[in-house]
């Protein structure tokens, strides 16, 4: 396994233009290849397969357009926000017995609810904000913060 520093060192020396974040960090993401006949070096799962289709046309590979891909992108995202925006509303549910789910005290939910964000967080600052919008999941999240730090 790859962990996501070693990534960074693995994509950004072989010269990988980071993705757009929105804090302006650099954010390296794999899959990446290197096409050997070119000696290009590729992240990103679309942008791999628009390189091997524009490359390699035969045989076509019938990849989705843009437009279906943003469609495709919206219903997904639209398809967990009800899921998304019940657990929330739970979570707010003891909100004035405390900031976890049961009130007071962190529970294992409250901290898979945390490591959940923290991990869209490290994938993309986009994402975490757009999870992180929902009021419950911004508290649990928020009275997690001290129990994240590294422990040796």
């Amino acid at each position: 396994m790859i962990q996501s520093l070693d990534v960074h060192a693995l994509t950004s020396i072989r010269g990988l233009e980071a993705h757009d974040t929105s804090d302006g960090s650099p954010s390296y993401t794999v899959p990446a290849i290197h096409h050997v006949p070119t000696d290009k070096y590729i992240m990103d799962s679309p942008t791999i397969a628009e390189f091997l289709e524009s490359t390699y046309p035969d045989p076509e590979l019938l990849l989705a357009s843009d437009l279906d891909r943003e469609i495709e992108k919206k219903k997904t995202w639209e398809e967990r926000v009800d899921k998304i925006g019940k657990l929330s509303d739970l979570a707010l549910k003891n909100k004035d017995k405390g900031p976890f789910l049961f009130g007071e005290k962190p529970s294992s939910i409250d901290f898979f609810i945390a490591a959940k964000l923290q991990s869209a967080r490290t994938i993309h600052e986009g994402i975490f904000e757009r999870c992180a919008e929902d009021p419950g999941f911004k508290a649990i999240y928020e009275a997690c913060v001290p129990y994240m730090g590294k422990k040796d």
